[in-house]
């Protein structure tokens, strides 16, 4: 059997698919991903406003309750264009924790008038008071006992002070007066409540506050878990978009961005525990990667905490301004932002929206049948036809579902065939060095010179592939993180999966000459301590690599990563991933060109297993969709070059001073 086949790659002689064809179909693909990919790049283009928005509470929190110093925040915010304030509305809890608010016990209750087990609140403001009743009377019971008793005005009800403590009573009139009489914008925010009901979805009154952005408040959005469809609908009444805050994780999110239908900003926030512990130009970065790399168009912004020693407002003012010359470094202006439009192409046609997701998944089917044939087996024509008209009518009624699953597909299949690209060409060039035993080095440098090309030539594999996944999720829905990549633990899964069979094959191929005999060997043969404990550090790496993936991995990251991340970003705009650069891609250049080297036969297939990241990670950089497609593009292209630079040094170093495998 040659090198560079697999088992039962040979005495098969039905008719398989043209090899020709599969390639047309990829080209044909590809072309209609880019015609996608085009409208995408456009709206990315084009939506380059950013808001700045400040919380009035964090202000007053920083500054203290004086009325000057309040001013001169408001005239300096005004001054530099920072003229969007985040007014939340009160709820009985804060109230009562500022004093405005409190329990009392009046005397007409405490003489027997009322009965026990009322709850009476108490407070000195009577505009305070009128509007705490009319909330309660709505909110929680329309059965009060209301009374004044000289200054005292105090409401009794029923309940726990827990549960009362999270209900709001409204934006207050006098604050929200004073800031706009200023010439600010304000973003209201408000609180989800249990007995809400559809009539009280009610946002006709916000016009006067001049913005067009609504940001819940709490652990739920307003109309969570019964009435998300009249929450979507009231604010589309009154051209309202949703603000949807990112790692919030606030119940019902999700379902009412889907429900606004593309009516949606993303928002950046730092909570305030996060900003106890950061420093300004930790804050400043974070806001800046957020809108850079996940199409954030809203920085939702606070006052830092006092800090020791230092002058609240200038230094408060200094990070302010500091994160808007960032974004104007950045190319972004200051402004309302604008929702993202629906995406265009060149490709409009009757029923285009389904036909088109079809029409690339052909492109995956073609690239899975050349995998196959990489492997050993074939795809039949007719096999391919069954398939192709299979997924027509899946494509038609479950057209989110197919593009994720068809991305799925593309995420496991191009990494895949570029890996088994790469080992082929690996055996190819071990063969091509052992026919240069005892020349001069300059054929062991050339062999160098064709591994850079196999793995730039794999890498581009993994980019059509990508491009094509990229294609199927060219949709304003994964631009907004409303609908996502499914399956990323699998897409990094599977192609590690293909890496190990190849592995596997290349180390017994030797003993044996069939599937079945190659699993027998390797059954056979007895588990010594060393292999066992060697895989099992694989396993626990393994295990580590999968835990690490996706946005929310919960695994933190160290803080020597988080800065070599930052002077990546200063040093590349477009920072390239750790395990591309200096693990992926230098792994598989060294497994490439280590066939001329003493003892590279016994590691060349170990660190193609190792490359095999590089090509996953490369893949899996095109699936973050909320990432500006220039941003990726450069981030993969840093990775790649990097990659390779770190690799051809260590490679050429050991071409160098080690003596070729003839001299053993």
């Amino acid at each position: 059997m040659n090198e560079h086949s697999f088992p039962g790659s040979k005495g098969d002689k039905k008719p398989k698919l043209p090899h020709i064809l599969p390639i047309i179909m990829i080209a044909l693909s590809f072309i209609i991903a880019l015609t996608l990919l085009a409208g995408r790049w456009s709206a990315e283009q084009n939506n380059r406003i950013v808001s700045l928005a400040v919380d009035w509470n964090s202000i007053k929190d920083a500054l203290g309750e004086d009325e000057r110093s309040l001013e001169k925040a408001l005239e300096l915010m005004h001054h530099h264009n920072l003229r969007t304030i985040a007014l939340s509305e009160p709820t009985i809890g804060d109230l009562m924790e500022d004093g405005r608010v409190f329990l009392t016990t009046p005397a007409n209750a405490a003489a027997g008038s009322h009965p026990i087990g009322r709850l009476f609140l108490g407070t000195y403001d009577e505009a305070l008071y009128h509007q705490m009743v009319s909330a309660l009377q709505r909110k929680w019971s329309s059965s009060l006992l209301t009374g004044c008793e000289g200054r005292l005005y105090y409401a009794g009800l029923s309940g726990r002070l827990e549960s009362l403590a999270s209900l709001g009573i409204g934006i207050l009139p006098n604050e929200s007066r004073y800031l706009l009489s200023r010439g600010f914008e304000i973003i209201p925010r408000f609180y989800n409540y249990p007995s809400l009901q559809a009539e009280d979805l009610n946002f006709a009154g916000l016009a006067e506050y001049k913005f067009n952005v609504l940001i819940f408040g709490g652990e739920e959005v307003m109309g969570y878990a019964r009435l998300l469809p009249q929450t979507a609908a009231a604010l589309r009444a009154e051209e309202l978009r949703f603000g949807q805050v990112e790692f919030s994780r606030q119940k019902g999110e999700a379902s009412l961005a889907r429900l606004m239908k593309g009516e949606v900003i993303r928002v950046h926030s730092i909570a305030p525990e996060e900003m106890k512990t950061m420093s300004p130009a930790q804050a400043v970065d974070r806001y800046a990667r957020a809108v850079q790399e996940r199409n954030i168009r809203l920085c939702y912004l606070r006052f830092l905490p006092n800090q020791a020693g230092l002058d609240p407002l200038a230094s408060n003012m200094d990070y302010l301004l500091a994160v808007k010359e960032r974004l104007l470094s950045m190319g972004y202006n200051i402004g309302r932002p604008a929702t993202l439009p629906v995406l265009r192409s060149g490709l409009v046609f009757p029923g285009s929206r389904t036909l088109i997701p079809w029409l690339l998944s052909l492109g995956v089917l073609a690239a899975f049948a050349l995998l196959l044939r990489s492997l050993g087996s074939a795809l039949r024509f007719y096999q391919a036809a069954a398939l192709a008209l299979l997924l027509l009518p899946v494509a038609v009624m479950a057209p989110m579902l197919f593009r994720k699953v068809g991305a799925l597909s593309t995420a496991v299949v191009f990494p895949s065939l570029a890996l088994t690209f790469m080992n082929r060409r690996m055996i190819s060039l071990s063969a091509k060095a052992q026919r240069c035993q005892g020349k001069e080095d300059s054929g062991r440098f050339s062999l160098s010179g064709l591994a850079l090309s196999t793995l730039w030539t794999a890498s581009l594999i993994t980019i059509v592939g990508a491009l094509i996944g990229a294609g199927l999720m060219a949709d304003r829905s994964f631009m907004l993180g409303i609908d996502r990549f499914a399956g990323v633990k699998l897409a990094h899964l599977l192609p590690l999966l293909m890496a190990l069979y190849l592995l596997m094959h290349n180390n017994l191929q030797s003993i044996s000459s069939s599937r079945r005999q190659l699993w027998k060997s390797l059954s056979d043969r007895p588990l010594l301590w060393g292999q066992a404990g060697l895989l099992g550090l694989v396993a626990m790496a393994g295990l580590l690599y999968l835990m690490r993936t996706g946005n929310d991995s919960g695994i933190a990251v160290s803080g020597f990563e988080l800065k070599a991340r930052a002077l990546l970003e200063k040093l590349l705009i477009a920072r390239p991933r750790i395990k591309e650069f200096l693990l992926g891609h230098p792994a598989s250049l060294l497994a490439l060109g280590m066939g001329s080297l003493p003892g590279g036969d016994n590691m060349r297939s170990w660190l193609l297993f190792i490359g095999a990241v590089g090509q996953i990670s490369l893949f899996n950089s095109f699936c973050h969709i909320h990432t500006p497609l220039s941003l990726t593009l450069l981030r993969s292209f840093n990775g790649l070059w990097l990659g390779s630079l770190i690799g051809m040094l260590i490679l050429l170093t050991a071409v160098y001073l080690l003596p070729g495998r003839d001299s053993r």
